[in-house]
């Protein structure tokens, strides 16, 4: 089967050997997507480095290369290496998380595909894509001055000053590409769920729902929610640099969010933290109730982490 190509505003790349569940994809996503569709894996990397596509949905088990194999070449290289991959497949195991999440999976998804979860984890992983490639252009356009700034207080209200300052504060870290994916995280996390109140499970239904934007500003502009800030604090010394973040809500039962949960896989949020335990920080340190967190960037070189260590 040849390249298939369907039109929409972002594209998603699909590699299944089986050209029936291709044409459910292509079902499913038309007219939302623009659809680059193939059969042989083979292809996948060729179609991915000339359509950059904004997301990825891949088989597991085919012939010849198998999904795993062509997202480790996906993760190899540098113009791929940040596309999310969604596993769509009827393998959904502990040993087929592992495997993905060291490879750098976004997502893993049963067939059949649930439609609406399919779009949502689509919505999810193509917004996520964005951010962070807005993330990192601003993070490299910025001036090195933070690194002058030893210690110092910042407040935000919103998520674009998150956003923001997030690239700012990355700048003094050891490894900025990798820290500021981790502050995002974690700056969101404190105006949404902990300003805002904003539940996990009604996190879930305003994303499926699309009206997640909406419901922040509606809570943003609640009068008491107005004087509620998240305080940042930066502290940089030869050998580490330490970011206190806190909010102004009742905080939250953090424990199961620190390690990957089987349970939680195919959710369209809910990563964040542990993303940032393995990738971003040396050391994430929750206080109290769970409002007030220590991330710890250390200068010295890192210790390498095992995947498995983060899984509960």
């Amino acid at each position: 089967m040849g390249v298939d190509t369907m039109w929409g505003p972002y594209t998603v790349l699909c590699i299944d050997d089986m050209p029936q569940n291709l044409a459910i994809l292509q079902r499913i996503l038309e007219g939302t997507y623009q659809i680059v569709s193939h059969t042989s894996p083979e292809k996948a990397v060729e179609l991915a480095r000339r359509h950059r596509p904004h997301a990825i949905i891949l088989d597991i088990m085919m012939p010849g290369l198998t999904g795993f194999d062509i997202c480790k070449r996906l993760k190899e290289l540098p113009e791929t290496a940040k596309i999310p991959v969604i596993f769509l497949t009827s393998r959904v195991d502990h040993e087929a998380m592992v495997q993905g999440l060291k490879l750098g999976a976004y997502h893993y998804l049963n067939k059949p595909a649930d439609h609406a979860v399919l779009h949502t984890i689509l919505q999810a992983a193509i917004r996520e894509y964005e951010t962070q490639r807005a993330l990192h252009d601003e993070l490299h356009h910025m001036r090195n001055t933070i690194n002058l700034l030893h210690n110092g207080e910042f407040r935000i209200r919103d998520l674009d000053q998150a956003y923001h300052l997030s690239a700012l504060i990355a700048k003094a870290c050891p490894e900025p590409d990798k820290q500021v994916t981790g502050l995002r995280e974690m700056m969101v996390n404190a105006v949404e769920h902990g300003n805002l109140g904003i539940t996990y499970d009604e996190k879930s239904r305003l994303i499926q729902d699309g009206t997640l934007g909406k419901e922040i500003e509606r809570r943003l502009a609640l009068p008491e929610n107005a004087d509620k800030c998240v305080s940042i604090n930066l502290e940089q010394s030869d050998d580490k640099v330490e970011i206190l973040i806190k909010d102004d809500g009742r905080g939250f039962d953090w424990q199961p969010y620190l390690r990957f949960a089987p349970e939680r896989v195919s959710h369209s949020h809910g990563r964040g933290i542990a993303l940032s335990n393995l990738e971003s920080f040396d050391i994430i340190e929750y206080r109290g109730c769970g409002n007030e967190v220590l991330l710890v960037a250390n200068k010295l070189e890192r210790e390498p982490r095992r995947i498995e260590d983060y899984i509960s």
